[in-house]
């Protein structure tokens, strides 16, 4: 079946570009006339459950949150995420483009705090129930090129971002484990080896063959 709608995660870890990927590609299938929705990691409205939720994971004085309180907030972030917009927006045709999804609770939960594997495909099945991505774009590049993005933002670090170049290394070791097990579902953009209007391009051209793809026509 060839549906004119569908969810692309865009995933990475922190400094990645990905936030600046996602956006692009919902501008350009924009342009294309197609009906897309952005649902950006940090664009909740300020009082949505979703952005409170986030201020408790990041506040860096909750420095002292156990990783099962950490893994259990992520899910509630996530599952809310699904159910009040993306899921909505999924009923209703629109091409959904998310920064991220289900990858950056599985490799944070399980790669760097030691969560069971099993366990948390099987809470995260509940989180989504049934809604997965169809693409996943990882941006990916070395974490110490991704320290210095974080920190020449100057921005206050938040609690992850706290825990440094060491996080990084492992959050993308575990991206790149997963990605293996995606196949044609994930593509991988190497950020930190091209100009900026380069990665854009080719964010471009890898949504544009999955749509080929999946609706067997041009884009």
């Amino acid at each position: 079946m060839n549906l004119r709608y569908c969810l692309i995660a865009v995933e990475g870890i922190d400094g990645s570009g990905k936030t600046t990927v996602a956006q692009h590609i919902d501008e350009f299938l924009r342009r294309k006339n197609l009906n897309t929705s952005l649902i950006e990691s940090g664009g909740m409205p300020g009082k949505s459950i979703v952005s409170q939720i986030k201020r408790i994971t990041h506040n860096f004085e909750n420095k002292d949150m156990t990783w099962t309180t950490e893994t259990f907030l992520y899910l509630a972030r996530l599952a809310q995420r699904v159910d009040e917009y993306i899921r909505p927006l999924l009923d209703n045709k629109s091409i959904v483009i998310v920064d991220r999804f289900t990858m950056s609770v599985l490799v944070l939960a399980h790669y760097a705090r030691g969560q069971p594997r099993d366990l948390m495909i099987q809470m995260l099945n509940f989180a989504i129930r049934k809604i997965n991505a169809d693409l996943t774009i990882l941006c990916d590049l070395e974490p110490s090129v991704a320290l210095t993005r974080i920190t020449s933002s100057g921005e206050p670090p938040s609690r992850k971002e706290s825990e440094g170049v060491h996080l990084l290394n492992v959050l993308r070791l575990g991206y790149l484990q997963e990605v293996e097990q995606l196949g044609e579902l994930c593509v991988i953009l190497r950020t930190d080896q091209m100009s900026l209007q380069d990665m854009l391009s080719e964010a471009e051209s890898k949504v544009c063959n999955f749509l080929r793809k999946r609706w067997n026509n041009s884009v």
